[in-house]
């Protein structure tokens, strides 16, 4: 079953952001206290994915850039 995180939440060792698609191995599994359903779409309709960049199509920074900079 396909589901959409509502809120922060965890599932399947994974940390699971606001907005997420993704699939629950079981019913049994579902929260609704952070998930809802999502239909399946239709062939022909594109799926829903997590945008990796802002406004201006530039790649969000993940982590911290200066890690490895020692002073």
């Amino acid at each position: 079953m396909k589901v959409k995180a509502i809120k922060l939440g965890f599932y399947d060792n994974l940390r699971r952001r606001e907005g997420v698609i993704f699939e629950i191995k079981d019913e049994s599994h579902f929260s609704k206290k952070w998930m809802e359903r999502v239909d399946i779409p239709s062939q022909g309709e594109p799926v829903p994915t997590v945008n990796m960049e802002d406004e201006e199509g530039i790649p969000k920074q993940r982590g911290n850039p200066n890690w490895r900079k020692k002073e």
